[in-house]
C-alpha cells in the first residue's frame, strides 16, 4: 500500500509540474521561440538522423567544423534525432524534448529534497520552485540554448542519488543498495555527456553537497565519481582534445574585461533590471526575489543541521560567483584553460537547484516550529502569499515585450502564439520570430546550394546562417576575427571580417584576400527590409565581386571560384615564434588582410622554438619568419638558421619585441645584417634606404609615429654601420630601423621596429604595403602560381584531390582532426580553419575522423560501462554486494592510524 501511494505521489507530482510548465511556458509547446541556436540545433539533429544511431564525427560547419561526438552535447540532440528517425517532426521532437526536459528536471529538484530527509509536500514544493525563476526558461526559450536542457533536468537527480547512497546506512549494499550505486554511477556520466561544458561545474559542487551528509560521504562520492569517469572516458577525452586544439589561439584572449561582459548584475539576477544591454544572452535571468528570500530563511535552521550545510555552502558559493563579478573573474582568469567549465551556465543551474531545496527546507522548519496541526498549513499560506507578492520580476520566461506578471502574460502569449505545425510545412513558421524569414531563407538557398566554395552571411542575418544547413548543402563560414581562433568566443560574429572595413585591426583588409584565404566565393547582406536600413554593398564592388538585389538581400558573388582545396608548388612562409605575445596571430591578420597576398605566399605556424624543427624541415620552407622566438640552445640554432640562409633560404628577423632573444646584442649572429643592436628610442626624419626592396608610391608623412602612449616606441637598432652584404630599407634619422641583403645564396631581412605590431596600432596603409613589398622581395624567385582543385567524392567528412605535382595542399578545413591518405610530410596549421600540408602528386584522400587516443578512450569508456552493468546485475542476482566505498574507507582509517604512529615513532 506504501508502495502505491509512493507511486502515485510521482505521477501526480509529475502531472503537476508538466501544468505548471505549460501555465509558466505555454510558447515552449504552442509559440514562437527565439534564439538562432534553435535552428543550429535542428540542423545538428537533421544531420544526425541521415546515419541514426550512428553519429557522424565531423560536421562541417562554420569553417572549422563542429562534431556533437567530440566537445558537444550530444544528449539532446540525438534524443531530438531518434525521434525524428521515428517519424516525428524535428520541431514538434524538439520542443517535446525540452518540454519534458523542464518536468523531469523538476522531478529530480523533489527527489533531492526527498533524499535530504524533506516530506513529500515539501519535496513537491521544491520542485514547483525550481520552476519559477525566469533564469531557468529563458535560456532555452529566448536564447536558444537548447543543450542545456538535458542536463539541468540529469543534475538534481545525480545530486539526489549521490545523497541517497552517502546517506545510505548499511556497510554492505543489500540490492536496494546495488540498484542505488549503479544509478548514481550512469547518472553521473549521463549528465556530463549530455554537456561536457556545463554539467562539470554543477557534479562537483552536487558531490561536495553528498560528501558532508554523512561520515561515508567523501569515500561513497569518491566510490562513485571513479568508475563515472571511466565510463564517460570517450566523452571525456573528446572533449579535452577537441576544445584543447579549438581554444588553442585563443586562450590568451581571457581578459578580466570579457569575463566581466559576461557576467549577470546583481540588478538582472534579483529582477530589477530586465536585460543587459551589452549582451542578449542575459535578458531576465532573475532568480526572483522570492527564492533568494527563502534562501535566507533556510540559513539559521540549515546550519544547526548535518544534512544541510553542504548544500548551504555550495549553494552560497554559486550565489556568490553569480552576483561578484571580481570572485568570477578571479576564479575564470586563475586558469584560463579550465575557464570554460566556470561560465555562467553550470553554476546558474546549480544555483537555481539549491535555491528551490533550500527554500522549502526553510518553510519545513518554520512548520516544525509550531505544534498544532495548522502550523504546515498557516506556513504554506503565508508562502503562497509571498509568492504572490513577489512576482515583481515575473515568473517563468520573461521577454522584454512580455508583461510582466504572470496573470497578464499568459493570455497575451496564447493569443499571439501559433500551432506546433502547420500542414505541409516541414518546417512551420511558428518556430521562431527571428530565424525563419520565408522570404530570405529559401532565396539565400537557392543561390548558395550546389557551389563548390564557402559562404558567409552578415552578422545582420546570423540567424540566417543557422537555419541555413536546414535547406542548403552550402558549406559555410563565419570569418571571425575576434580571436582568430577556431571556436572560442566565435559568438562575437559582430566581429566578421568580410563586413566590417577594419575588423582584422588592419587598415584597408582587402576583401578579395580573405575571400581567397577561406575560399569564401558568395556572401550575403541585408538588404531592403523595413524597418531595418540596408547594408551597404559598395565593399565587395569596389573589389570586383558581382552584387545583385533580390529584395530582402544582396548577394555578392566573388569574380574568382574557389574550391576546399588550393595547390601550390613553393611560395610558403614559416612563422616560428612563441604564442603567449601573440605573435603569430597577428602577423596572420595582417597577411592573410593582404600584407601578403594569397598568389604570393602562403602564412603558416610553426613552432615556438628554433630547436624544434630540424634542418631537413626548415629547408622545406622558401621563407622563414623569426619573430619573438625561442632560442633554447643559440649556437646551434644561430648555426641552423645561418647555413639555412646560406643555401638559398629568405630570413625575415624580428627583433623589435622587447624580449626577443636578439633583440639587445653586442654582437648578433652572422645572418643578421646588424652586427650589434641597443633598445633605443628613434630620432629624427624618416627617410627610405637603398637595400632593393622596391619603395615607389609609398609616402613616409603616412608612417605611424614611434610614440607609445605617454613615452616613446622604442626599436631595436644598431649603433655600427651595418654588415657589407646589407643595405637599410627605412632609417630613422641615419639609424636603420630595418635592413635587407643578398647572404650567400639566401636572403635577409632584418626589422628591429616590432612591424607589425606597429602597422596595426598605427594603422597605417603605406606601412603595411611596405610589409608586403618586403616580403615580395623576399619570395621573389622562390614562389610559384597557385591553383584551385577540383574536389570529387565530396561528403560531410571530407573529400578527394588530385595533385598535379610534388607541393603543398592548402585544405580548407580544421586540421585537428584530419586524416590524409597517403600522408607524405608534416602537416601545419595555415590558420583557424586551414590545414596544410606537403604531398606528392597524385590522388590525395582527406577525412576528419576520431584520434586514436579518443577511438581508445571511447572503448576503455564502453568497457567500463559493461563492466558496471554486469556487476549490477550480479549483485542484484545475489541479492547484495560488498560496499565499493568501503576500500576508501580502509584507506582512509589506515591513514589516520599511520599518523600518529609517525608521531611516536619520532618522539622514539
Amino acid at each position: 500500500m506504501r508502495r502505491a501511494a509512493h507511486s502515485l505521489w510521482w505521477l501526480g507530482s509529475a502531472a503537476a509540474y508538466a501544468a505548471l510548465c505549460w501555465l509558466l511556458a505555454a510558447n515552449l509547446l504552442a509559440g514562437p521561440l527565439e534564439g538562432s541556436d534553435w535552428p543550429n540545433t535542428l540542423a545538428f539533429a537533421d544531420w544526425m538522423s541521415r546515419s541514426f544511431p550512428a553519429i557522424p564525427f565531423w560536421f562541417p560547419y562554420q569553417g572549422g567544423g563542429v562534431s556533437p561526438s567530440a566537445g558537444y552535447a550530444i544528449a539532446p540532440i540525438y534524443l531530438i534525432a531518434g525521434l525524428h528517425v521515428a517519424g516525428v517532426d524535428l520541431v514538434v521532437a524538439g520542443r517535446v524534448v525540452a518540454f519534458g526536459a523542464m518536468v523531469v528536471g523538476a522531478l529530480g529538484v523533489a527527489a533531492l529534497a526527498r533524499a535530504l530527509g524533506l516530506g513529500r509536500g515539501w519535496a513537491f514544493a521544491a520542485g514547483a520552485f525550481s520552476l519559477l525563476p525566469p533564469a531557468a526558461w529563458n535560456l532555452l526559450i529566448y536564447v536558444g540554448f537548447y543543450a542545456n536542457t538535458i542536463a539541468a533536468a540529469l543534475l538534481p537527480w545525480s545530486i539526489a542519488a549521490l545523497v541517497a547512497y552517502a546517506r545510505y546506512e548499511r556497510p554492505r549494499l543489500d540490492r536496494r543498495g546495488v540498484a542505488l550505486f549503479a544509478a548514481c554511477v550512469l547518472l553521473l556520466a549521463a549528465t556530463f555527456v549530455a554537456h561536457p561544458a556545463v554539467a562539470p561545474a554543477g557534479l562537483i559542487l552536487g558531490a561536495i553537497t553528498a560528501a558532508t551528509v554523512s561520515r561515508r560521504g567523501p569515500a561513497r562520492v569518491l566510490a562513485v565519481g571513479i568508475p563515472a569517469l571511466l565510463c564517460v572516458s570517450g566523452a571525456l577525452v573528446a572533449f579535452v582534445v577537441y576544445n584543447r586544439a579549438a581554444n588553442a589561439g585563443g586562450v590568451n584572449d581571457l581578459s578580466p574585461a570579457i569575463v566581466a561582459g559576461q557576467n549577470i548584475p546583481p540588478s538582472v539576477l534579483l529582477g530589477l533590471s530586465q536585460k543587459v544591454q551589452s549582451s542578449g544572452l542575459l535578458e531576465s535571468m532573475s532568480l526572483t526575489p522570492f527564492l533568494l528570500a527563502l534562501a535566507i530563511l533556510a540559513v539559521p535552521f540549515a546550519v544547526r543541521d548535518p544534512r544541510w550545510r553542504g548544500l548551504l555552502v555550495t549553494t552560497a558559493f554559486a550565489i556568490a560567483y553569480l552576483f561578484s563579478v571580481d570572485f568570477e573573474i578571479a576564479l575564470a582568469t586563475a586558469n584560463p584553460l579550465l575557464s570554460p567549465l566556470l561560465g555562467f551556465r553550470g553554476i546558474l543551474i546549480f544555483a537555481i537547484v539549491g535555491l528551490a531545496v533550500l527554500g522549502a527546507a526553510a518553510l519545513s522548519s518554520l512548520a516544525r516550529l509550531g505544534r498544532s496541526r495548522v502550523a504546515a498549513p498557516a506556513v504554506a499560506a503565508v508562502a503562497v502569499v509571498g509568492l504572490v507578492f513577489l512576482e515583481i520580476p515575473g515568473y517563468g520566461p520573461h521577454h522584454e515585450i512580455d508583461p510582466t506578471f504572470l496573470r497578464a502574460r499568459l493570455p497575451t502569449m496564447l493569443a499571439r502564439g501559433h500551432m506546433i505545425v502547420e500542414d505541409g510545412r516541414t518546417l512551420p513558421s511558428g518556430i521562431s520570430s527571428e530565424f525563419m524569414w520565408d522570404d530570405k531563407l529559401p532565396l539565400a538557398s537557392q543561390h548558395f546550394s550546389g557551389e563548390a566554395g564557402r559562404v558567409d552571411v552578415s552578422p545582420l542575418l546570423g540567424s540566417l546562417l543557422k537555419a541555413l544547413p536546414l535547406r542548403s548543402d552550402a558549406r559555410t563560414m563565419n570569418l571571425y576575427t575576434f580571436t582568430l581562433s577556431l571556436l572560442h568566443l566565435s559568438w562575437s560574429d559582430e566581429q566578421q571580417a568580410l563586413f566590417l572595413d577594419n575588423a582584422y585591426g588592419v587598415a584597408g583588409a582587402s576583401v578579395s584576400e580573405m575571400s581567397a584565404w577561406f575560399g569564401v566565393d558568395r556572401v550575403a547582406q541585408r538588404g531592403n527590409a523595413p524597418p531595418d536600413p540596408p547594408e551597404d554593398p559598395s565593399r565587395f564592388s569596389a573589389a570586383g565581386w558581382a552584387v545583385t538585389s533580390e529584395g530582402r538581400l544582396y548577394l555578392a558573388a566573388s569574380p574568382r571560384t574557389h574550391t576546399l582545396a588550393a595547390f601550390r608548388e613553393r611560395g610558403i612562409v614559416l612563422h616560428i615564434g612563441e604564442t603567449k605575445n601573440e605573435a603569430y596571430r597577428n602577423t596572420y591578420r595582417l597577411a592573410s588582410a593582404g600584407a601578403l597576398p594569397f598568389a604570393d605566399g602562403w602564412l603558416v605556424q610553426g613552432p615556438a622554438c628554433v630547436d624544434d624543427i630540424s634542418p631537413a624541415e626548415l629547408a622545406r620552407f622558401d621563407v622563414v619568419i623569426l619573430e619573438d622566438q625561442c632560442m633554447r640552445d643559440v649556437l646551434a640554432d644561430e648555426a641552423k638558421l645561418d647555413a639555412y640562409v646560406e643555401r638559398g633560404g629568405r630570413l625575415f628577423v624580428e627583433t623589435g619585441w622587447e624580449f626577443s632573444p636578439l633583440a639587445k646584442s653586442a654582437s648578433t649572429p652572422d645572418f643578421l645584417p646588424a652586427a650589434d643592436l641597443r633598445w633605443q628610442a628613434p630620432s629624427g626624419t624618416l627617410a627610405f634606404g637603398d637595400a632593393g626592396v622596391d619603395v615607389r608610391g609609398l609616402d613616409l608623412a603616412r608612417f605611424g609615429d614611434f610614440r607609445y602612449e605617454s613615452g616613446a616606441w622604442n626599436v631595436s637598432a644598431p649603433d655600427s654601420p651595418l654588415r657589407q652584404w646589407a643595405r637599410p630599407v627605412l632609417l630613422a634619422g641615419g639609424r636603420p630601423l630595418i635592413a635587407a641583403g643578398q647572404l650567400g645564396q639566401g636572403r635577409v631581412v632584418w626589422s628591429g621596429v616590432n612591424l607589425v605590431t606597429h602597422v596595426r596600432a598605427k594603422q597605417s596603409v603605406d606601412e603595411r604595403e611596405l610589409y608586403h613589398r618586403i616580403m615580395r622581395w623576399l619570395l621573389d624567385g622562390a614562389s610559384t602560381a597557385t591553383r584551385e582543385l577540383d574536389v570529387s567524392a565530396l561528403d560531410e567528412d571530407g573529400g578527394t584531390v588530385r595533385l598535379p605535382a610534388d607541393g603543398w595542399l592548402l585544405w580548407r578545413e580544421s586540421p585537428i582532426f584530419a586524416s590524409v591518405a597517403p600522408d607524405s610530410g608534416t602537416r601545419y596549421s595555415a590558420g583557424p580553419g586551414l590545414l596544410l600540408a606537403r604531398l606528392a602528386a597524385g590522388s590525395v584522400r582527406i577525412e576528419q575522423h576520431p584520434s586514436p587516443a579518443m577511438r581508445l578512450a571511447a572503448f576503455a569508456g564502453a568497457l567500463a560501462t559493461a563492466v558496471l552493468l554486469l556487476w549490477a546485475a550480479l549483485g542484484l542476482g545475489a541479492g547484495g554486494a560488498g560496499d565499493p566505498a568501503a576500500i576508501f574507507g580502509a584507506i582512509g582509517r589506515a591513514a589516520v592510524r599511520a599518523v600518529p604512529r609517525f608521531g611516536l615513532d619520532e618522539d622514539e
